[in-house]
C-alpha cells in the first residue's frame, strides 16, 4: 500500500488538514499556559512581589523587540535597528528601577543610585 496524492486538491487539503491540526495543537497548549499563569505569577510574588511586574515587563518588550524585528526582515540583517517604547512603557520601566533599586539598597546590597545618574554598580551578594 502506497502513499500518495490523487490531485492537487489532495495536496492542498491534505497540507491544510495538517496547518489546522498544528494550530489546534498550538492553541491548547497556549491555553494550559495561560491557564497556569496565576499559579506561575503566584509563586514569582512570593519570592520577590515586584517580579510579576518585571516578568511582563520583560515579555513585553521581548513581543516589541520580535515584532519589529520580524517586520523589518532582511533590513535588520545589515546594521541592526532600534525599536520604540511607548511613553507608558517608559514610565512602567523607571517605576521598576527605583523599586529595584531602593529594594537592593534597603538590603545593603547597592547604595541608592538616582535616574540618570551614571554607571550603576554591580552589587556583589554576601556570602552565606
Amino acid at each position: 500500500m502506497g502513499f500518495g496524492f490523487s490531485s492537487l486538491g489532495h495536496v492542498f487539503a491534505t497540507i491544510f488538514s495538517d496547518i489546522s491540526k498544528g494550530a489546534k495543537a498550538v492553541g491548547n497548549a497556549l491555553a494550559k499556559v495561560e491557564a497556569a499563569e496565576p499559579v506561575i505569577e503566584g509563586i514569582s510574588a512570593v519570592v520577590y512581589p515586584p517580579a510579576v511586574l518585571i516578568e511582563r515587563a520583560a515579555f513585553s518588550i521581548l513581543g516589541k523587540a520580535a515584532a519589529a524585528v520580524h517586520d523589518a526582515g532582511a533590513v535588520a540583517d545589515g546594521s541592526g535597528m532600534n525599536i520604540t517604547i511607548d511613553a507608558q512603557t517608559v514610565a512602567d520601566l523607571k517605576d521598576l528601577i527605583a523599586t529595584v533599586r531602593g529594594d537592593l539598597a534597603a538590603l545593603g546590597v547597592a547604595k541608592p543610585v538616582a535616574m540618570g545618574g551614571g554607571p550603576v554598580p554591580v552589587p556583589s551578594l554576601p556570602k552565606p
